[in-house]
This record gives structure tokens, sequence and C-alpha cells, in this order.
């Protein structure tokens, strides 16, 4: 397979400075993407993508990608999640719920992920959900740079559909949408959803074959 493998943290930074220079301004804090991949790399998961032209055209692939904030729970908002039953987070890696709670909802097996966006943790996290569940990262965006909008990603130009879209916050709540008369109220209800906890969501839309990939 035409690939590249990150093998060693200065590989890793390398690849974060790039990432985050074409997000643009946008795509997620480059320390977030940084402390994913080095982490991976250091529990011994291969950091790698492959060429689209390499992979299964009746494979399925997603996208994941994190919606909201990542900045530290506030005392004001720790007093609100406490009410509503929440203490501590207890899911690490939400992208990688949202993975397979889409497997399990659609009763499939993704054979690959990729990103929506170029940027400092958009990229990254992709990279490492895909990492740590063996499923192969394709080399390629949605977009080029980073965007502000859902509506702004390349399938978007070809109406293929981002649901079902999974989101799971940081204490494994799921939600599905199902389906959505347009981008516009999906991009909507997942921000709705996000502003329950001010915390991020990992969410997966976008489920297509490989061959409609292309």
């Amino acid at each position: 397979m035409s690939s590249y493998t990150l093998k060693n943290k200065q590989d890793v930074e390398d690849f974060i400075r790039g990432v985050t220079f074409m997000g643009t301004g946008g795509g997620g804090d480059p320390k977030l993407g940084l402390d994913f991949l080095v982490k991976a790399l250091e529990e011994g998961y291969k950091l790698s993508w492959v060429d689209i032209s390499e992979i299964n055209e009746e494979e399925w692939v997603a996208m994941p990608f994190y919606m909201g904030s990542i900045a530290p729970i506030s005392e004001e908002n720790l007093k609100k999640l406490k009410e509503m039953g929440l203490g501590e987070p207890t899911v690490e890696r939400p992208l990688i719920k949202a993975v397979q709670e889409l497997e399990k909802y659609k009763q499939i097996k993704l054979g690959a992920l990729i990103a929506g966006e170029l940027g400092g943790s958009n990229t990254p996290a992709p990279l490492d959900t895909a990492a740590r569940l063996n499923k192969v990262f394709i080399d390629g965006d949605f977009a080029g740079r980073a965007i502000p909008e859902l509506t702004q990603a390349t399938p978007c130009v070809k109406n293929k559909s981002i649901c079902p879209l999974v989101m799971c916050d940081l204490w494994g709540n799921v939600n599905i949408i199902e389906s959505a008369i347009n981008f516009g109220m999906v991009e909507e209800y997942g921000r709705s959803i996000v502003m329950v906890t001010n915390q991020m969501t990992g969410n997966i839309g976008f489920l297509m074959k490989v061959k409609e990939l292309k």
C-alpha cells in the first residue's frame, strides 16, 4: 500500500505543525492534537495513512470529528453538570465510542476513516482514532483547510448525507441524528446537544462506501 507512517515524536511534531499551518487558523488546538498522537505513539499504536486508491472500494468509511469546547470546566458549569448527575468525565476519547456506536447502530464494520478538515486537532484526532481501532486512515480530507461549518465540507457539494450522525459526550451519553432536512439543521441540532454540557462531543457522519468517496 502507498502509505506514510509517523515513526517518532519529531515526525508527529512536524505533522502537527503542517496540518495547523494548512488549517489557516482553524481546525482545533494543536496542543490537543500533539497530546493525542504522542500518547498513541508511546502506547505502541501505528500512526499511518494510506492512499485511497489502495483501499477496497466496498469498505465502509466515515468522518469522525469533534464539536464544541475543549476548555477546562468552569466552577459554574461544574455545578450545573453535577446537578445533572455528571461528575468527572468518564470517556477520554469520545470519538472512539462514536465510531463503535455507529457500527452498532448500522450493523456494519468500518474499514476506514477520513478527516473532515485540516487542523491542529481535527486531523490528528481521527488519525489517533483509526490507529486505536485498527482501521485504515485515508490520505485526504473533506476541505483542504479548516472550515467553520459542516456545510462547507465537500460531501455537501455532492449532496451526500451526513446522517446518521452519532454524537458522544465525555460522559458516554450518545445521541443519533437519524435524518434531517438539510445540513444546516444538522449543524444546529449538533450545537444544541453540545450546549447541554458546554464540552466537546465526539461525532461521526458521512457514512459511505469507499467507491462513493472516490
